[in-house]
């Protein structure tokens, strides 16, 4: 028998519904059933795998969650009846059963980078930017697996937007997270996608198109909270064209994000693209982060940084290994980057991400990355220790702030 298109992504869903009622991880399922992590993340999916094996992982997930006194999801498609079906296609295998006797307790998974906060809450010091998901377009299933890792290495916090692929971001996000996994999802307004237009979003600066674009992230995310928003400005960073109506003075857009926050729509306001005198107008109201461009060869924020660590304020910094077009400086090109990076035996990326953790303590990377193992790259950067003579000489790299940048 074969599954069409629509059966298969209700299969890949009741699969992880139950994978996640097991209370199993990839690394104690992946074990029983004498595969590989990777393998199962593919099986998961119920696409373009052996039909036995997806067999054989439904009768393994149905009995674990009951072993772990769940209730199993039912399975639509995986049927008694169309097991007798299968079986005229080809063998079945007797399910593995977990051992949960002898299970040991879980261990909390580790927050890369350490802890730190944003507004009401604490969360990974490296969490995930998912601009990249765009690249993914075509390949829906990996971006799962890619968001799903992320919260196996215990990630957080996710950045988001409605504009990020005209929703595909959102939408992979909803295909993937849980309430159990309870992450903090931010998200950004003062842009709206514009798939046919010249860029690929457009200014939504006004405060009625603030709201629309919240609203637009909780239908699409399937959320009833967001749990920071950032107001987009257009002030400084990478702007893009700003008509006449579009002018709108930041008072105004303050109250009407005070209102959804108010209405419990969002959790906390952050800034994004602001200047210094914008944040400190912005101040009063209670912000919980600032996103600005800012790495270790763009420090022209450095007053904003000291502002937001003096009044709590949680810095996350975007294009944090150099600016993201052709042609303009990346940290990965310094000398004195490749030179430490072969000393520790590490990338060059990952101490451009080591260095801003160890120059702010209240610091929250949000690395975007379309591949599993440049996320493992990035969640290990914590990890990474600069010696006196190193973190002097990253130090002393001079800044290149590009300034605003408008296409």
């Amino acid at each position: 028998m074969s599954l069409n298109n629509a059966e298969i992504a209700r299969t890949a869903a009741e699969l992880q519904e139950n994978f996640d009622r097991s209370t199993l991880t990839l690394a104690e399922a992946a074990a029983d059933l004498a595969i590989t992590e990777v393998e199962l993340r593919a099986l998961l999916t119920a696409d373009g795998v052996d039909p036995a094996a997806v067999w054989q992982l439904r009768d393994y997930l149905e009995q674990a969650v009951t072993d772990a006194g769940g209730e199993p999801m039912p399975f639509t498609i995986l049927t008694e009846d169309n097991r007798r079906k299968a079986q005229g296609w080809f063998t079945l295998r007797e399910a593995p059963r977990h051992d949960f006797g002898t299970r040991r307790s879980p261990a909390v998974a580790p927050r890369p980078g350490g802890e730190a906060r944003l507004g009401a809450r604490s969360v990974a010091r490296i969490g995930y930017g998912a601009m990249q998901l765009e690249r993914l377009r075509d390949d829906r299933s990996t971006g799962i697996a890619l968001l799903r890792r992320a919260i196996e290495l215990g990630i957080d916090h996710i950045d988001t937007a409605q504009f990020y692929g005209n929703g595909l971001s959102n939408e992979l996000i909803r295909e993937t997270l849980t309430p159990g996994d309870d992450v903090a999802i931010v998200s950004k307004v003062g842009a709206a996608p514009d798939p046919g237009g010249p860029f690929p979003m457009r200014a939504a600066q006004r405060p009625d198109e603030l709201r629309a674009e919240v609203e637009a992230n909780l239908r699409t995310l399937g959320v009833e909270q967001l749990a920071v928003v950032n107001l987009r400005r257009m002030d400084t960073g990478v702007t893009i064209p700003l008509p006449d109506d579009q002018v709108v003075s930041i008072e105004d857009q303050l109250a009407e994000m005070i209102a959804m926050r108010d209405e419990g729509l969002i959790g906390g306001i952050g800034m994004s693209n602001t200047t210094i005198d914008g944040l400190k107008t912005a101040l009063p109201a209670g912000i919980d982060c600032v996103q600005n461009s800012y790495s270790l060869i763009a420090r022209g924020d450095e007053d904003m940084l000291e502002l937001c660590v003096s009044e709590g304020v949680a810095w996350v910094p975007f294009f944090p290994l150099g600016s993201g077009f052709e042609g303009m400086p990346k940290v990965t090109d310094e000398e004195v980057v490749t030179r430490i990076a072969d000393e520790l035996d590490v990338t060059a990326s990952q101490v451009g991400l080591a260095w801003l953790l160890h120059h702010d303590p209240g610091t929250l990377l949000i690395p975007g990355t379309a591949t599993i193992s440049h996320l493992e790259e990035n969640s290990a950067v914590g990890d990474i220790e600069f010696s006196q003579d190193q973190l002097a000489a990253l130090n002393a790299i001079p800044t290149r702030d590009p300034g605003t940048i408008r296409p």
